[in-house]
């Protein structure tokens, strides 16, 4: 019971999660309902400067078929009743893009660990995947052929070695190291580790 709850968080949070039919000829997921970065709720990365304000306009660039249309004489909200004060959710959406002007959407993830330096070193295994959109088209339930966007999932798989004298000593130590694609190519993502002075290696990676 304990690993199928832990199956089914870490799909539904981390993914991949593929489910047929929407599934690649190389069993990755293919998502057409969600771009992946609202698919899932956990362990998305974004390059560098990326804001929040752009990344929350999808209307027009991660729609896959999904059409709300919403009058805007029904978008008034009462803040009170009977008071002269109303505010519109077209107000609300202003003061959090102000708000969020320079908010950045996380491009680092890491955690801390207690650990013994091995003599041979750590080995590091990156497991992750990169996302890209294609067109796709679609036929509506009243038979109208539409065209939206479809996330094809790449997998990514890499393991770096980190010898221990690259982390040995007694002042503050950090070894950083590139992440290379199946094919060799370097993707712009780095693995960092830093090992504080404590007598157990006190490690952060990133």
């Amino acid at each position: 019971m304990r690993d199928q709850i832990i199956k089914f968080l870490h799909a539904e949070l981390i993914g991949p999660d593929p489910i047929p039919p929407d599934i690649q000829d190389n069993g990755e997921e293919i998502l057409i309902t969600d771009p992946p970065r609202l698919r899932y709720g956990a362990g998305v990365l974004f390059p560098q400067g990326v804001s929040t304000e752009k990344s929350e306009d999808v209307t027009s660039a991660e729609t896959t078929g999904f059409e709300v249309e919403v009058e805007k004489g029904e978008m008034d909200i009462d803040v009170k009743e009977g008071s002269e004060k109303r505010e519109t959710i077209e107000d609300q959406s202003a003061e959090e893009i102000t708000a969020l002007t320079n908010s950045y959407l996380p491009s680092a993830i890491g955690f801390s660990c207690l650990t013994n330096l091995p003599e041979s070193g750590f080995l590091v295994e990156i497991k992750a995947g990169t996302y890209h959109a294609e067109p796709r088209e679609y036929t509506t339930k009243s038979g109208e052929t539409r065209k939206g966007r479809q996330f094809l999932r790449t997998p990514l798989e890499c393991t770096l070695k980190v010898p221990s004298s690259d982390l040995d000593g007694e002042d503050i130590q950090t070894w950083s190291g590139r992440v290379k694609n199946n094919g060799g190519e370097d993707i712009n993502l780095q693995i960092r580790i830093l090992r504080s002075v404590f007598k157990t290696p006190f490690v952060v990676w990133i």
